[in-house]
Formats: structure tokens, C-alpha cells, sequence
């Protein structure tokens, strides 16, 4: 039978997270799924818990790490599934099953549709004031930017693309781009279709980057490769450092 949904998780060193992660799609019922971990060659245990939690591992086969974009393309290229959800490690997805329902349909019956997104957030429990006002201000703009300007954009946390278009921009930009490879994604589908934004389903993170390197700096790096990437139109080799 067919399969209606991938989830895709590249990781790198998320032994702490992988088992919670994979485990969240048992909620999942109804529809036809597989679970995919592509791995940018982790040193510690996040191939070996990710496969008993459930899911398919697809290794990095060289000595050399990989671009993230490089990484979902691996996972992408490893399914048949109608519908490609990206999702990163330490991303949990609220009324899973209830958004996974709808996504499917919501694709069936929307045949000019290219890419679902849910709105996005910190990990209510420890979320401050200042991650709300941000992460409300990132939603907002994506929705301008898809919904009004038609000039696409997402954060790769958490999206959703029909593999028919996905097929037909090639994917993540894999090799020149170490950042911004998300934005550039959707910019490309937004040429072909609609970009959707759930604004009833929500999608949270841990704050681990924001709260270890502070949203002054966080908001200078997406600011200033953003800036690089559609000001300039110059390739981003701009690293960011893992927070564990």
C-alpha cells in the first residue's frame, strides 16, 4: 500500500532526543507513514536508539559532514511517500495525529499546493516572553511572505512538501548552502504552487540555541544570511555550532 507521509529527521549527536522524537509519531493511526533518520555521522548513539524507537537510518557514508540540506535530501531520496514532512530532532508536534489527518487531505483536495507549514514555537513549558514575542514575529512574516507576497519562506524546524514539487526544484540546495537552505526551498516551491500555513497547528522546539547563545545574536545570524542569500544573492558558508 502507499505510503501517504515520510518523516524526515537529520540529525547529528540527538541521543538525547531521538527516542521522544520518533516515538511521537505512534500517535499516527490512520494514515500510511514511515519514519526516516538521515545522520550527519554522529559519534554517539542516535543511529542504534533511532532504529529501536522505530525508524529507518540512512548514515552518512563518508568522513566528512555533510551540509543539513544534503541530509534531508539523503532521507528524501530514501522514501516513495506522497508527502515529505521535514522535522528536526528536538521538534514536537502538537495533536499529531489530528495534523496528519488533515495534511493528507488538505494536499488531496488541493491539488496547487506545495508546501504546509504549522505555526511554530519554544516548548510551551519553557518558553519566556521574549521567545513568544520572536517565534509570533518569524510566524508572521513567513505568512506575509507566502500568503501575501508569494515569495515563500520557512524555517526548516518543521515543513511539510508535496514530493511532486519537491521533485521538480531538485530538492535542497545540498551543496553550496550550510545555511538558509530552508528559505531557499520554499522560495523555489513558491514558484510552482501555494505555500500553507496552518496557523491552528502548532509545532514546538527546545530552546537549547536560543537560550545558550541569546536572541540578539540568533536574530543577527538569520538577519545576516538572509541578507547574504536574497540581497546579494551570495552563497551562505555560514556554520551553525551545535547546542547539545
Amino acid at each position: 500500500m502507499a505510503l501517504d507521509i515520510a518523516f524526515i529527521i537529520p540529525t547529528y549527536n540527538e541521543a538525547k532526543r531521538i527516542a521522544a522524537t520518533v516515538a511521537q509519531f505512534k500517535a499516527v493511526r490512520h494514515i500510511h507513514y514511515e519514519i526516516i533518520v538521515s545522520d550527519n555521522g554522529s559519534s554517539d548513539q542516535t543511529c542504534e536508539l533511532a532504529r529501536l524507537a522505530g525508524a529507518t537510518v540512512k548514515p552518512l557514508n563518508v568522513d566528512v559532514r555533510s551540509t543539513i540540506g544534503e541530509c534531508r535530501n539523503r532521507g528524501a531520496a530514501a522514501t516513495a511517500a506522497e508527502i515529505l514532512w521535514f522535522i528536526d530532532a528536538d521538534v514536537r508536534v502538537l495533536e499529531l495525529e489530528a495534523f496528519a489527518d488533515e495534511v493528507v487531505q488538505y494536499f488531496r483536495r488541493h491539488p496547487d499546493t506545495v508546501a504546509i507549514l504549522p505555526r511554530l514555537g519554544i516548548y510551551q513549558a519553557e518558553a519566556t516572553r521574549t521567545d513568544r514575542f520572536w517565534y509570533g514575529y518569524v510566524n508572521l512574516t513567513n505568512v506575509i511572505q507566502n500568503r501575501i507576497l508569494k515569495s515563500g519562506a520557512a524555517p526548516g524546524d518543521c515543513m511539510i512538501v508535496r514530493r511532486s514539487a519537491f521533485a521538480k526544484v531538485h530538492g535542497f540546495n545540498s551543496s553550496a548552502l550550510t545555511t538558509s537552505e530552508d528559505h531557499d526551498l520554499m522560495r523555489r516551491l513558491a514558484r510552482l504552487g501555494e505555500v500553507q500555513t496552518f496557523w491552528h497547528r502548532r509545532a514546538e522546539m527546545s530552546p537549547r540555541r536560543v537560550h545558550v547563545d541569546g536572541w540578539p545574536k540568533v536574530l543577527l545570524q538569520w538577519g545576516r544570511n538572509w541578507i547574504k542569500r536574497f540581497i546579494f544573492h551570495q552563497t551562505n558558508h555560514d556554520i551553525w555550532e551545535p547546542r547539545r
